[in-house]
């Protein structure tokens, strides 16, 4: 995450993001529009590694892919061939731009396919949790 800092210039107060002068509604524009968020979603989902996972799955989404539903291959399809469909407020409060993506895409087998998550953070970085994922009609 960057660093906010607060200024006192010419007897006013200023952030200052990253050393930046900007307002925090900038960077909350600048950081959490639909378009902004999916590369860094997408960079998320293609960097998963054993050693340290970047995505993470809700229990719903585990019981869909242990009944054979989808693999975790279609939710991450989705993600790279997607678009972001809707964003909305987390109401839980758990992610780090306080926002939950629905991701409209293909799975492995060219169906049109849907993914709900948000990127969360922990004491090892950030990471996407996967909410719940189906087919789109």
């Amino acid at each position: 995450m960057g660093v906010w800092e607060c200024r006192v210039l010419d007897g006013r107060r200023e952030i200052f993001y990253n050393g930046t002068r900007r307002s925090r509604d900038e960077e909350r524009r600048s950081m959490s529009g639909r378009a902004g968020r999916l590369p860094k979603i997408q960079r998320l989902v293609e960097k998963d590694y054993p050693e340290r996972p970047t995505i993470e799955f809700s229990d719903k989404v585990w019981r869909m892919i242990e009944e054979d539903d989808y693999t975790q291959e279609d939710l991450k399809e989705c993600v790279r061939t997607g678009r972001v469909h809707k964003r909305e407020r987390d109401h839980y409060w758990e992610a780090v731009d306080g926002n939950v993506y629905t991701i409209i895409g293909r799975d492995t087998r060219g169906r049109h396919f849907y993914t709900v998550g948000k990127i969360m953070s922990d004491d090892e970085g950030r990471y996407y949790f996967f909410i719940t994922a189906h087919e789109a009609e």
